[in-house]
């Protein structure tokens, strides 16, 4: 049955968060303390299909937006997932709050929390009562909506950032009849810095570790080039998972536009060719006067 399938091998990938390839570009979907970071308000929309052509693969939308407010002492954002997994809709609003310290000139020390709702709901007008393995899915309990929290801390400078996080504080419990919906809480480390190769070119690697009890490692290696300060490119490397390439253009000073393709080298690779994402990011910033010394990049 290619619902049973996929989520087999969804359940590898720990059924606790969307795995972008454009993390860097998106950090308040995993980091609440992040919030407010870039310090303008930022509104962004970043779409993920895992393992294209593959029949009831996941698919995830994400809506966030941040902004700084009390003279950048304090962030405030707000996170909006839709994820849907064969049958399976999953909806999950986070609110992040972040006080943030300077500790110096250009630096910066956030510590975050996060309140979440979700729902998750059986789309059940698509199943089959008679069909093979769809007993487990019709003996499911109903819809649900359930609670958690989430922590974060944030570390930045006009070169380089640090952070740590934990999305979800507390394992959820949907749908726990069925062993491929178990929700469990992740742990995620990331870093990222810059620098000048010329006037017009730049160097930016990243990484992201996240580890899940009970299951192993995974991580991401980043390499990006910025080329006068306006287009992106990269290639990334998701620990016996996938090599990714990625773009990203600044269209304007309020907007970016970017793009990645995901490479499967898992057993995956002989089902799918591999997963892509777009995303768009507009900036409240003001055209007119000085322009704020913000990050573009990361």
């Amino acid at each position: 049955m290619p619902f049973v399938a996929v989520m087999g091998s969804y359940e590898l990938q720990a059924q606790n968060a969307t795995r972008y390839s454009l993390y860097s570009f998106n950090k308040i979907v995993i980091n609440p303390a992040f919030a407010g970071g870039e310090e303008v308000a930022i509104f962004s929309g970043h779409y993920r299909n895992q393992w294209t052509g593959l029949k009831s693969a996941p698919k995830t939308f994400t809506f966030s937006a941040h902004a700084p407010f009390f003279e950048h002492k304090v962030g405030a954002g707000l996170s909006v997932v839709a994820d849907k997994i064969g049958i399976l809709n999953v909806y999950n609003t986070e609110l992040s709050y972040a006080y943030r310290v300077k500790t110096g000139d250009e630096q910066t020390l956030s510590i975050g929390i996060s309140g979440q709702i979700q729902y998750c709901r059986i789309a059940r007008k698509k199943t089959n009562p008679l069909g093979q393995g769809d007993v487990e899915i019709s003996e499911m309990s109903k819809d649900k909506l359930q609670s958690n929290l989430g922590f974060g801390i944030y570390y930045q400078t006009k070169k380089y950032y640090l952070g740590a996080s934990i999305p979800r504080l507390f394992r959820t419990t949907a749908y726990d009849e069925y062993k491929g919906l178990r929700k469990l809480k992740s742990y995620y480390a990331m870093a990222g810095s810059e620098h000048g190769i010329n006037a017009n070119v730049s160097f930016q690697p990243s990484f992201l570790l996240s580890y899940i009890p009970n299951a192993p490692v995974e991580m991401d290696v980043s390499m990006n080039f910025t080329f006068y300060k306006r287009l992106m490119m990269g290639v990334s490397y998701r620990l016996q998972n996938s090599i990714n390439s990625m773009i990203q253009y600044k269209v304007s000073e309020q907007v970016k536009i970017a793009a990645a393709i995901d490479i499967g080298i898992s057993d995956l690779r002989q089902d799918t060719p591999g997963s892509f994402e777009v995303m768009m990011e507009y900036r409240m910033i003001k055209t007119s006067g000085s322009t704020p010394n913000i990050r573009y990049f990361f």
